[in-house]
């Protein structure tokens, strides 16, 4: 499964996801996460020191513990791999509601175009998106090769099209950066609805 094909991501803090390789020439090696992305009933994407470890493809068992509750996942498969982290998918579970918590929806938005516009700079710097990963009305996290011009924090607007749709969304603020994309966050708006394509 192409990790693109997961449906919808939650935020997650308070949970610590562990994949565990289950490779015959690699047995036990771990990745531990320092933050989790987002995670569904289909899969879960983190950041870990020991993702140059792996491989695209690698089988393993994903350990999950959120408060008082531990899970393992089986037969779980290395989707994607970069610098500082790693996407992996399995089959549908419901176990995996456990360590959502209080979870926002996300939709996926394959056709969609967004640019975070820097509010010192906008007319130079923008962060333009190369696929966006979700989008709800309080939030929006894609991969740009502009990320590196940009850090946790910064402000500014964001920039949505799709079809003949476009609008920009003021008041925007960078939640997180990772080595190939951005997390940003907006106060709560109905105009969203119009781009996750329901």
């Amino acid at each position: 499964m192409n990790v693109r094909e997961i449906i919808r991501y939650y935020p997650v803090s308070g949970t610590e996801a562990i994949f565990i390789s289950q490779n015959t020439d690699q047995p036990d090696i771990t990745a531990v996460s320092c933050h989790i992305w987002d995670i569904s009933e289909k899969g879960c994407s983190f950041e870990t020191e020991e993702a140059k470890r792996f491989t695209v493809n690698q089988i393993g068992v994903l350990r999950l513990q959120r408060d008082c509750y531990s899970d393992e996942i089986e037969d779980v498969q290395i989707a994607r791999v970069w610098n500082t982290g790693m996407a992996v998918t399995f089959e549908p579970t419901a176990r995996i509601k456990e360590y959502l918590g209080k979870a926002k929806q996300y939709y996926p938005a394959a056709d969609l175009e967004v640019t975070f516009i820097d509010s010192h700079q906008p007319w130079q710097r923008t962060a333009r998106s190369s696929y966006v990963w979700d989008i709800s009305e309080k939030g929006c996290s894609f991969e740009t090769e502009e990320v590196n011009d940009f850090k946790t924090g910064q402000t500014g607007a964001l920039k949505i099209k799709r079809g003949f749709h476009t609008d920009v969304i003021p008041n925007v603020k960078i939640e997180h950066t990772r080595d190939n994309g951005m997390i940003v966050s907006f106060e709560p708006t109905n105009r969203i609805t119009k781009y996750i394509g329901h």
